[in-house]
């Protein structure tokens, strides 16, 4: 038999699922490439994806399960390559991964952040260590140690990183503007373009508890507390409509349009801007089934009778899982903010979406805001737009989790 064709080792630039990019760092060696037709055996799921026009020398275009452990998040160590000047459906990847590297320990990035970092500080800032965050986010991201401040770093290596990291910074601005929370520091502006992908930094936290969890583990009833005032803070500053003329927003790595509606009222917002969005990302995702897609088409038709009536537009956090929220022995850092003008419950929907609060966060929320009775009967309808982007982004790791959530939520609205 002939010997297969060999490639050199390289590190993978990220991965591709229909119209989504996500990032990886995993570094290949020993790589057999062999044509898809002949190796129908290899478990690894494969996505038919053209490349896109970046400059990348490698990207990624299957994932699976089996090597999490090893890799960025949703990546599998079993690759499928594109490489500039080949057909798009080239090869499967049945060789080895030799190690993982991180992509922010990528030469050109560290150079970038203690560039950035020495320009903050106004001499020279050097790292010494790196802590890896990626099992916190869907971006890299990691932190830079040294002294008198560590750097937190995020990484987008898609077409849209400079758009959405942009879009966090005027919401971090916009927060700091209008109400008392607290947000990172941005270190030298924020945002750093790289040939190897657009950098956000600011300044490292000191949280409470380690880092090797995630931000919700280790806290204590007054951690919650704070994130209780931080969201009634957000919730004391009105708006004059539903939405956000000034920019649109990302929910996660998804985009989130927030221009106003023309009726002006919260049911058709939440229609048009959060629930039918997220609803076309799904379907074209094809892991929800089509009988959910026109359940939830029947619930967004519904949401003039199911929202109750319009609340005066209030700012919000834009993606309040307790996790966007940093503990610190001064209260609450809202983190991974989207902000806009809506309905106050939209964030409270979204604090125990993932995992359960201590009640001491409502407690302290309603010491300073009131919560409507009605809330509890609402909760699911303001989650339904999250679940359907989890569909979208996370495909068939999110199915077992996200459709019996959308299929009760369809059953209980629709």
């Amino acid at each position: 038999m002939a010997a297969r064709p060999r490639t050199p080792a390289r590190v993978c630039m990220g991965y591709a699922d229909h119209s989504r990019l996500f990032n990886c760092g995993v570094q290949v060696s020993e790589v057999t490439l062999v044509p898809t037709e002949a190796a129908k055996l290899d478990v690894t799921r494969i996505v038919n994806h053209p490349p896109w026009s970046g400059p990348h020398p490698a990207a990624c275009l299957a994932s699976t399960a089996r090597a999490r452990p090893l890799s960025a998040p949703r990546h599998g160590h079993q690759c499928r390559l594109w490489e500039p000047g080949k057909p798009s459906d080239l090869w499967r990847v049945v060789g080895t991964v030799s190690g993982v590297t991180h992509p922010l320990l990528n030469p050109m990035i560290v150079e970038a952040v203690e560039k950035a970092a020495t320009e903050h500080r106004g001499r020279a800032w050097v790292h010494s260590a790196f802590t890896d965050l990626n099992h916190r986010a869907t971006h890299p991201c990691g932190i830079f140690t040294s002294m008198p401040f560590s750097v937190f770093a995020k990484l987008d290596i898609s077409p849209i990183g400079e758009e959405q990291f942009a879009a966090e910074l005027s919401g971090f601005g916009l927060i700091r503007s209008r109400t008392p929370v607290a947000t990172p520091v941005p270190v030298a502006g924020g945002l750093v373009v790289t040939g190897a992908g657009t950098l956000l930094l600011s300044e490292a936290l000191p949280e409470r508890g380690t880092a090797s969890g995630q931000a919700a583990e280790g806290r204590v009833a007054g951690d919650y507390a704070a994130i209780g005032h931080a969201l009634a803070s957000l919730h004391q500053v009105r708006g004059e409509s539903f939405g956000l003329a000034e920019f649109n927003g990302f929910f996660g790595p998804l985009p989130q349009p927030n221009q106003p509606v023309s009726s002006g009222t919260w049911a058709e917002f939440y229609a048009e801007r959060r629930v039918q969005p997220m609803l076309r990302l799904a379907v074209n995702s094809r892991y929800l089934p089509s009988e959910l897609a026109r359940g939830v088409e029947r619930v967004a038709a519904r949401l003039p009778v199911l929202s109750g009536p319009d609340p005066v537009p209030t700012l919000l956090h834009g993606d309040a899982q307790q996790n966007n929220f940093v503990s610190t022995a001064d209260g609450a850092v809202a983190i991974d903010v989207a902000p806009y003008f809506g309905h106050p419950e939209a964030d409270l929907a979204l604090v125990d979406n993932y995992s359960p609060v201590d009640p001491a966060l409502f407690h302290a929320y309603m010491e300073s805001a009131p919560i409507d009775p009605g809330f509890p009967d609402r909760r699911e309808l303001w989650r339904l737009h999250s679940y359907l982007a989890a569909i979208a982004f996370h495909g068939a790791d999110a199915i077992g989790s996200f459709l019996p959530r959308i299929d009760s939520a369809v059953r209980q609205y629709a």
